[in-house]
């Protein structure tokens, strides 16, 4: 009597195990710095998927086949610096009013200077220049670390450089934002 219900409560629990997703089962508790930023704002959002976007393209252009992708992702990437473009750096609360207009200008300004040096990529992708495209891929990523200084809050400026890769073009206040 005893091992038929020991059977039958075993025999429950084995099938609940067999029928419980695994994911559930060995799912891991996200620490807080990686839940994502409620506050996070559209411009930094938009610079997050700038910045996957360049990370990729590192590799990418090393392979000529991928030349179609990369460029539909060149092209990604152009939509979202003009998006980027009409927002408003998080750092603009911190500057003074007086100062704000020109701030505003130098911003957007060096937003369409990313997208120039954009279109030339796109150019030596449909051109099959890939060595040009890593090159150009290269001086963009260069004009991103030195205009996070200028465009970015402190706080926002960890994890640049080719390593990090925080952000994209002409960068702005809160965007890519290195989750550890």
């Amino acid at each position: 009597m005893i091992h038929r219900r020991l059977l039958a409560i075993s025999s429950t629990v084995f099938v609940a195990l067999l029928t419980t997703p695994v994911s559930e089962v060995f799912a891991r508790p996200v620490p807080p710095s990686v839940v994502a930023d409620q506050d996070e704002t559209q411009l930094a959002k938009y610079m997050e998927e700038v910045n996957k976007g360049f990370r990729r393209l590192r590799s990418d252009l090393k392979n000529p086949q991928k030349n179609e992708a990369s460029l539909a992702l060149v092209r990604r990437i152009g939509e979202l610096c003009g998006k980027s473009r009409l927002e408003k750096p998080d750092m603009l609360k911190d500057i003074k009013e007086a100062d704000r207009a020109q701030f505003v200008v130098d911003f957007q300004v060096a937003l369409l200077d990313m997208h120039a040096k954009l279109l030339e990529l796109e150019r030596a992708l449909i051109e099959g220049d890939n060595e040009l495209a890593a090159q150009l891929r290269d001086e963009i990523n260069k004009s991103k670390s030195d205009a996070h200084k200028k465009f970015k809050a402190d706080e926002d400026k960890d994890g640049e450089g080719e390593e990090g890769e925080a952000g994209a073009g002409a960068g702005a206040g809160g965007e890519g934002r290195r989750r550890r």
